[in-house]
């Protein structure tokens, strides 16, 4: 069964209610750590697969990283992470509904 919060169908309300999820102390932590991997993301560009509510994406966007895609398989959440970068870190980042097993770029372009 799917978590309640994938049947949100308002894109504020979902971010609310994901953001409210990931800001525990664990998933904070998680996401630190994983960001932590990449010393550097200045210049980069980021894909961020299964984005969910972008909370990784505003993580990465606290290391340097300016040039952010969200990729999810559902509109709600890269509608609500679009939203997430914008309110919590001033970015205008893309975003891509997709299958993760079907990602629809060929050399850093996207294929419409």
């Amino acid at each position: 069964m799917e978590p309640y919060y994938f049947r949100i169908k308002d894109v504020e309300e979902f971010l609310e209610h994901y953001l409210h999820i990931y800001e525990q102390d664990y998933n904070r932590t998680r996401a630190e750590k994983v960001v932590r991997l990449f010393p550097c993301l200045i210049g980069k560009n980021v894909l961020d697969i299964g984005s969910g509510g972008g909370f990784y994406s505003l993580a990465a966007s606290k290391k340097g990283c300016k040039d952010i895609t969200h990729l999810d398989s559902s509109r709600v959440c890269v509608k609500a992470a679009r939203l997430n970068l914008r309110k919590n870190a001033n970015l205008d980042a893309k975003g891509v509904v997709a299958d993760a097993s079907n990602i629809p770029f060929i050399n850093n372009i996207l294929i419409s």
